[in-house]
Formats: structure tokens, sequence, C-alpha cells
């Protein structure tokens, strides 16, 4: 189990300090107050190192507080009560600048990969890999182009879970979002298969990692309870956006299947787990 703690505004893994170098692309004499976190995909080679050189270099204008390996190695490159430059254009909940109110985390992933064919993907820098090597799964959303994907390591995945859960206690954050969040239509990462919602119900303590928001796959009958009897409160279409308030597996005669309890035009209804991506 990865136990990781903050000592003046640096991250400690197991009493050590993480590896940690010092970006210069930050903004000096500001003090970042941290509210909540924002994680990306470096969109580079699954060595982190070239990552972390990337944002030593001046040259770079960007950088990030974090950047977590693929095998859940940790560097550190910004004390947490500094600006760094991560989420560039963005806005949430309509303040502008996530930058100042966030620290950024960067998940080594190689971003969109455009399939080859045979079970091969090239990289936007043009390495190639295979699916017998790694677990890449086609994939298209309403967030993310259609592309092949790169599933994120274990060992990364707890090392991610483990330093959000000791900044949401240390600084008493409210919220975790992806980039593509805080820049819609301009940024993608992080990656389809990033378990966003898991992630957020656990540092939030959600009893469901449920997301927050769904897309109807079909016309889909929106109903006062989860069944296919005659209670159709309305028809939600192909492509509308509904919040998702909950789920629960429901069994009607031989069919034992999730269903969704979301909220859409005023009207609050279930709908089977089939027809709506969460």
């Amino acid at each position: 189990m990865m136990v990781f703690s903050v000592r003046n505004h640096r991250l400690f893994q197991a009493d050590r300090q993480v590896d940690y170098r010092l970006t210069p692309n930050r903004t000096r004499r500001f003090t970042l107050k941290p509210e909540g976190i924002v994680v990306h995909d470096t969109a580079g080679r699954l060595d982190g190192e070239s990552s972390v050189r990337w944002f030593l270099n001046p040259a770079a204008k960007a950088s990030a507080h974090l950047v977590i390996d693929h095998d859940g190695g940790v560097v550190q490159m910004a004390p947490f009560n500094a600006k760094t430059w991560h989420a560039g254009r963005s806005t949430l909940n309509g303040r502008d600048g996530v930058n100042n109110f966030a620290i950024g985390i960067e998940i080594v992933n190689p971003g969109r990969l455009e399939p080859l064919g045979n079970g091969r993907y090239r990289a936007w820098f043009g390495e190639v890999y295979d699916d017998r090597e790694y677990t890449i799964i086609e994939k298209s959303t309403p967030k993310h182009d259609f592309g092949g994907w790169m599933d994120y390591s274990s060992a990364q995945l707890a090392a991610v879970e483990a330093v959000c859960a000791c900044l949401f206690a240390k600084y008493d954050l409210r919220w975790l979002w992806p980039h593509w969040k805080v820049s819609p239509g301009r940024k993608v990462d992080t990656n389809p298969l990033f378990p966003l919602f898991h992630l957020q119900a656990k540092l939030t303590g959600r009893e469901s990692d449920d997301g927050n928001d769904g897309i109807m796959l079909a016309n889909t009958n929106q109903r006062r309870w989860p069944s296919y009897h005659d209670n159709v409160i309305q028809v939600l279409p192909k492509g509308a956006a509904v919040e998702v308030l909950r789920s629960g597996w429901y069994r009607n005669g031989d069919e034992h299947a999730r269903w969704f309890l979301v909220s859409s035009g005023g009207h609050e209804g279930w709908v089977h787990g089939s027809l709506i991506e969460v």
C-alpha cells in the first residue's frame, strides 16, 4: 500500500521525499491556495523522464506539480503552493484561469493512438505500440475523438489514487477533474479509459462511483421505476445529455440489469444501463 504525506508543500512517500526537480515554468510571487486537482495525460513516450525534461525546459512554457510514471514513480516539479502552468486556457464553474486554484498532475500516457491494423497503433510522435504488449482499446466518447487508447497501469493508478487522497486531506480539496472538463473542445485528456468517476467517488466519499453526467446512446424511454411496465415519463432522444443521480441492479423476468436514475428536462426517472454512457 502506498502511503504519502506532505511537509512544507513537498510530497513524501514512506518518510522519504519523492524525486524533486523544480521547474522554471511556474509563476513567482503567487501563492497558490488549491481547491482541487486537474489530471492530465502527458501525451508523450512511456518513458516519464522525457516529460520531466520537457517541463524543465523554459521553452516548454508548461509544467505541473507532479508527474506520475507508468510504473507508479512520482516526480514533483513544484511545491503545492506554487502556481504551475498545466491547464492553459481553462474555466470551471464560471471561473477562468484554473491554474490559479488547482494542483496539476500529469500521468504518463501517449494519448490518442492511430489504429494501423493487426493490433498496432501509432502515437502522434511516431512510436508504434502493439496490443499484445499493452492494453489498447478503440473507443469514442462525446468528449474524445475516435482512436486507440492505452490503459493506465495498475501501479500508476494506485499511485494516482494514493497521492490524490493525501492532497485532498492535506489541503481540504473539494474536486478532481480531467483537462477535458476545464478546457472543453480544446483538450481530450485524460483518455476515456481513466477511471474518473471511481476516483472521484473515492476522494469525495460518495457511496457510488457513478458519474454526474451521461449521454443517451439511443432514443430511450425514461421510466418512473426500473421496469418495462407501462410507466414511461418521456422519451429521451439519442445524444441527449442527462444528469446521473444513482444506479442499481434490478431484475425484470429473466433479466438482471443495471438501471440508472437520471434527471432531464425537470423529470427524474430510470433508463436501462445498456442505453446510456456515463
